[in-house]
């Protein structure tokens, strides 16, 4: 290329590079605004995500919170201040009785009551239980259970109760409505955790009177790890049917407890009773002869500790009453996978001052006492301990530590049991010397005499399934009147087997 061919393309290249140098320069700065308008439009948008995610978070934390405690359904608020727990168990009981159909005594004294054999469903319950504002506690609990019978249905529980009040070194907890106050060790066991398909009976022959299920009540509990003590004030049940005027009564329970060798052992001690100051008025009337209100009764009866059949065996009839009292002491040691406990209990019937009508005005005060006991063990053989629960005072279910699995090889917890129990309903029934007069003026009472004597196990597939087998012999002695002496009581086994489901 010639020298004037390099100048004019020389020429021509500058003037092009001069010609689009300031197009050049607004297409960058047109650029730079896109490019601003982008990161501002970046900025927003993290700003909005991230607004959102405080919202989300937030709302989150907020939350209610779903657990299953030992697969139970509990929603919980965030603040902890709010629960609410779903409840429930059945216990489906399956058994049979052997008699022979021969009474206590002699083959000429038959009198025996043939008891149903068959399935019932002894408790079905649902209800919730949860926490208000951190400090009140709350239950309500309905069951179709029944004993021999299956329940159309009625309240079990329905309470508040207040927690707020702490102790130097324990709890306190006030409660008011209907409940079961705790009142005697085996009473105050959960049906979940009682070692035999029922209680013994003593248990039930004070507790009918001032404790058991849906008994309205107002008082307090207060526990640490070695002591426990109750009272309250007690009405009737919401089972109990209409009354003029409903019952007013006392109850209380005390305990301790220590442990040894290296918490591996546990001693506990207490003692519990009652008083019923006014009972069930069923019908308003005139002023009875003592100046009482309309004549009140009280009647101690109880089935043979297997509830497939309603019968009761034992039984001291309706007796005009004015009053009742209860109290007995409890022990019970564990070691290691061992335990042991027994109870004994003196109940008392204070009865209107009867006229003695074959003695013309001749009156008598007095009071028909009987009493019962009973005396329990048990050994795990998986080697599991029955925990001792420090809040109600008494012993729990096994805590399984190796559920039931085939394919894991492992099988639950078994544990062999015993008991003997016995009761006495009698009351001055021997005629002569000094219950001459009492025979003459009602006090005399053959409620009859019970005695059971069991065997079992019970297998604990996990913490939420039990199966219960019962084997009974049991020995009842009652003479229907003083002037008859005729037996109606027997001798027979028994066989009992629950399918237990509770969370």
């Amino acid at each position: 290329m010639t020298m004037k061919s390099k100048l004019l393309a020389g020429t021509i290249l500058g003037a092009f590079a001069f010609s689009i140098a300031p197009a050049h320069a607004d297409a960058q700065a047109d650029m730079q605004k896109q490019i601003d308008a982008l990161n501002q439009q970046i900025q927003d948008l993290q700003v909005t995500l991230g607004n959102k995610v405080n919202k989300v978070e937030k709302a989150q934390a907020e939350a209610p919170q779903w657990t299953f405690n030992n697969a139970r359904p509990v929603v919980t608020s965030a603040d902890g201040r709010f629960s609410l727990a779903l409840r429930g168990r059945f216990h489906l009981d399956a058994g049979t009785y052997f008699q022979d159909g021969e009474g206590f005594g002699s083959d000429d004294q038959r009198a025996t009551k043939d008891l149903s054999s068959g399935t019932n469903f002894r408790r079905a319950e649902l209800g919730v239980e949860g926490v208000a504002f951190r400090d009140w506690y709350y239950a309500v609990n309905y069951t179709f259970g029944g004993s021999g019978v299956e329940d159309v249905g009625r309240v079990k529980e329905a309470y508040i109760q207040y927690r707020g009040i702490k102790l130097p070194a324990g709890m306190l907890k006030i409660t008011v409505g209907a409940y079961q106050e705790p009142l005697t060790m085996e009473d105050s066991t959960s049906s979940n955790e009682i070692l035999f398909m029922e209680r013994a009976s003593i248990n039930n022959i004070v507790t009918d009177q001032l404790g058991g299920e849906g008994r309205s009540a107002l008082g307090f509990q207060a526990n640490g790890d070695n002591w426990f003590l109750s009272n309250y004030l007690v009405g009737s049940t919401v089972a109990t049917a209409a009354t003029f005027d409903e019952q007013t009564g006392y109850a209380g329970r005390g305990a301790v407890n220590m442990t040894f060798l290296e918490d591996a052992g546990r001693i506990h001690a207490g003692a519990s009773g009652g008083v019923v100051m006014q009972p069930s008025q069923l019908t308003s009337g005139a002023a009875a002869a003592s100046g009482t209100t309309a004549a009140t009764t009280i009647q101690l009866r109880d089935r043979p500790e297997l509830r497939l059949d309603a019968t009761r065996l034992v039984d001291t009839g309706a007796l005009q009453a004015d009053g009742f009292y209860a109290y007995g002491a409890e022990l019970a040691a564990s070691y290691k996978n061992a335990y042991i406990q027994g109870e004994y209990y003196v109940v008392g019937v204070d009865r209107y001052k009867l006229v003695n009508s074959a003695a013309s005005s001749s009156n008598l005060d007095g009071t028909n006492e009987f009493s019962g006991y009973y005396v329990q063990g048990s050994w795990i053989v998986t080697g599991e301990n029955k925990p001792y629960k420090t809040e109600t005072a008494t012993y729990g279910a096994p805590k399984v530590t190796a559920p039931f699995d085939l394919n894991a090889g492992t099988w639950g917890a078994l544990e062999l049991k015993a008991r003997y129990s016995f009761l006495d309903l009698n009351d001055n029934d021997q005629a002569g010397d000094k219950n001459s007069l009492a025979v003459a003026n009602g006090l005399a009472v053959r409620g009859g005499e019970q005695q059971v004597i069991g065997a079992g196990f019970n297998w604990y597939p996990n913490n939420n399934i039990r199966f219960m087998v019962d084997w009974m012999n049991v020995s009842v002695d009652k003479l229907t009147s003083l002037s008859s002496n005729k037996q109606v009581g027997q001798n027979y086994n028994a066989l009992g087997i629950r399918t237990q489901f509770a969370f």
